[in-house]
């Protein structure tokens, strides 16, 4: 296929981006993972009950949600580049605040750090729709499923660097724990200076001036009216509400019975090492298969894949559900299971809604979409614990069944309207 000079320009652009949105990537995950690695024991040390720091940590579930609302007012206004980076420095700054609370033994400073801290996860999440602002014959799912792909670099270094946190917290003279949490705050750094460096031009930039006429005038939108025409866009769009609910409620189940999954082994005497294991078979599934998506996708569609992550995620809860808390086998089978539906449901969708909405209109309704799913993740958290209490774990997963009801049957909606309108648009 010949591609005139435009395109070729435009692919150079959109390999350096997905170039250093994965060499950001890399560094941001280390310093969360390394950072989330400590934060349970210092929180506690700190508050001197476990009980405080599980109210606090609920209440604090809901700053993701604002996390989200600020970079993509952000992105929105200057670009992928600044909305990526400022998220990426104040994770630094909140990893320094962290820092000044443990000198401080002082728990609700470390409550605003982690809070702070937050803004890296946010980010990250928000940074993959940086590979789906220039368009792609690969596709966008194939971009998404690479960043995503890298962060299991993330998950497994992040645990080993923690121990050299000592090393630095001697070297500087502070207390133990502050060290982790400076290998953090240098990670983000590093990752906002990747960004800012290298994310040129910038990819969302790049798309909108790509929409508009030779000689025509450009009128800038406000943020809030960009809202609108991506409420809009969205609610015009099938595709676009299939991919938001069923991202929403992929991740909703898989916070909820992988928080929860521990805790059942426990009652079956589980060795700690033991429920080690299942959670990294889990995260084995959640990250080091993506790239299987993306290429999947691009042969048959996002939506197709779509519903089928969803059969297999359900598949996983009745594996799980009926498990004994002493079957860590069983329970292993479930979490990996669990892991690759979730990443068959996010990868996609994050590139169905990426596809199905005007790029003007991007950022708001993919900072729309995450905070959906933000506020799914802590309604999980509180729910999910009663439900274990009264209905216990087996419940937990018949409720979570439940909930993926309703995304195979718009998925198979979808599917069945692409294939009555041969002229619609693909199904991914």
């Amino acid at each position: 296929m010949h591609l005139s000079t435009t395109d070729l320009t435009v692919d150079r652009v959109r390999s350096r981006v997905l170039r250093t949105v994965l060499v950001s990537q890399v560094l941001s995950s280390v310093g969360t993972t390394v950072a989330y690695t400590v934060t349970a024991v210092v929180a506690v040390s700190l508050a001197g009950s476990s009980t405080l720091v599980g109210i606090v940590l609920a209440i604090t579930g809901f700053g993701p949600v604002v996390a989200t609302a600020l970079i993509s007012r952000i992105t929105d206004a200057r670009g992928r580049r600044a909305g990526i980076a400022t998220g990426y420095w104040t994770a630094a700054v909140g990893a320094l605040v962290s820092v000044i609370a443990i000198v401080w033994h002082s728990y609700p400073v470390f409550i605003v750090g982690g809070l702070l801290v937050g803004f890296a996860t946010v980010t990250n999440f928000q940074a993959r729709f940086a590979a789906t602002d220039l368009p792609s014959e690969s596709g966008s799912a194939k971009s998404i499923s690479l960043i995503v792909w890298v962060t299991t670099v993330g998950a497994v270094a992040g645990p080993n660097v923690s121990p050299l946190g000592a090393v630095v917290a001697r070297w500087t003279g502070l207390p133990e724990w502050t060290g982790v949490f400076l290998i953090a705050a240098a990670g983000f750094a590093v990752a906002g200076a990747v960004v800012t460096a290298f994310m040129r031009p910038d990819p969302l930039l790049l798309s909108r001036l790509s929409t508009v006429e030779p000689g025509a005038t450009v009128v800038r939108k406000g943020f809030w009216e960009r809202v609108g025409a991506g409420a809009s866009a969205v609610g015009a769009s099938t595709r676009a509400r299939y991919a938001i609910i069923t991202t929403t409620v992929g991740h909703t189940v898989m916070i909820s019975v992988m928080t929860w999954t521990p805790v059942h082994m426990e009652h079956g005497v589980s060795h700690v090492g033991l429920i080690g294991v299942v959670l990294s078979l889990h995260f084995a599934g959640m990250y080091a298969v993506s790239p299987v998506f993306g290429w999947v996708a691009g042969r048959v569609g996002s939506v197709p894949v779509m519903v089928g992550s969803t059969v297999v995620m359900g598949l996983s809860l009745v594996i799980g559900g009926t498990a004994a808390p002493g079957d860590a086998v069983r329970l292993a089978v479930a979490l990996f299971l669990l892991g690759f539906g979730w990443c068959g449901m996010f990868v996609t969708g994050s590139a169905l809604l990426s596809d199905s909405v005007p790029a003007d209109a991007r950022p708001a309704v993919q900072g729309l979409s995450d905070a959906v799913m933000w506020v799914g993740s802590a309604v999980a958290a509180a729910g999910a614990g009663w439900v274990v209490d009264v209905g216990g774990y087996p419940w937990l997963n018949a409720c979570s069944g439940v909930l993926l009801v309703p995304c195979l049957v718009f998925g198979a909606r979808v599917v069945a309207q692409r294939r009555i309108s041969p002229a619609a648009p693909p199904v991914g």
